[in-house]
């Protein structure tokens, strides 16, 4: 144990003077000159909000459905929806508006299992789902068995072998 302490701070010591290696310091890392505007904020005070819309619908990967549009206007208000709707039956759709006033609002009509109608924050959740609880269904791969040729082999040749 007394050689251990010393070690360590001659190691942090080695590690801040050549090359630190994931070791920083308050002095390592600069600092922006005074008045400095990273370039977002810029962006927003020179650019205002460009009005867009876009819209995408289709089948998933996993033998569901999806689809999401959303527009935006020239005063920074977003506002869409989105739907999931699932191979089991349940499905999910969220409408959202965001504004710089009000913030982000959200409503969910959904009818998954383990839901129920709540309003937490400022997003209003409506459920169709069964009260109780939530047994997910799990579907089991059936696979079938991998299918191998039969080796075949050479017949054995007679060997007679010397006697001495």
């Amino acid at each position: 144990m007394k050689f251990v302490l010393p070690l360590l701070f001659v190691g942090v010591a080695y590690a801040q003077q050549y090359g630190g290696y994931g070791v920083q310091t308050l002095q390592s890392v600069p600092l922006p000159p005074p008045g400095y505007v990273s370039p977002s904020l810029l962006r927003e005070k020179l650019e205002p909000p460009k009005p867009f819309a876009f819209k995408y619908e289709g089948p998933d990967a996993y033998g569901g459905y999806s689809s999401h549009a959303a527009q935006g206007d020239a005063y920074g208000r977003v506002s869409g929806q989105y739907t999931v709707q699932n191979p089991d039956g349940t499905s999910r759709l969220v409408k959202y508006v965001a504004d710089p006033e009000y913030g982000f609002n959200t409503e969910v009509d959904t009818n998954e299992e383990g839901t129920k109608t709540s309003a937490p924050a400022s997003a209003l959740i409506k459920s169709s789902a069964p009260e109780g609880g939530y047994y997910p269904q799990v579907k089991k791969a059936v696979y079938a068995a991998p299918a191998y040729a039969a080796p075949v082999y050479a017949a054995p040749i007679a060997h007679r072998g010397y006697r001495s």
